[in-house]
């Protein structure tokens, strides 16, 4: 039988980490409420700037946060992975 942290990790695996990076564009976006520190929002609207400022053209600041997001799942999965 599986244990509970198998599970939830090869129910990550198969979600959001099984979709390429070439069709998260393509994604249905879901819009959500997060209350996050001043220093973490300035931090994001520097990163935004500076991304607008590289492609010369309007960067949707929530891109930043999807790929927070996509590190985060990531990150977990290697941490479950180094304590089986």
């Amino acid at each position: 039988m599986a244990k509970k942290g198998d599970q939830d990790t090869e129910m990550i695996k198969s979600s959001a980490l099984a979709i390429p990076d070439s069709e998260k564009e393509s994604q249905n976006l879901v819009e959500i409420t997060a209350y996050i520190r001043e220093d973490q929002l300035l931090a994001l609207e520097i990163l935004q700037t500076a991304e607008q400022h590289r492609r010369g053209k309007y960067f949707d600041g929530s891109e930043l946060i999807q790929e927070a997001i996509d590190l985060l799942i990531k990150k977990h999965i290697i941490a479950v992975k180094l304590k089986q």
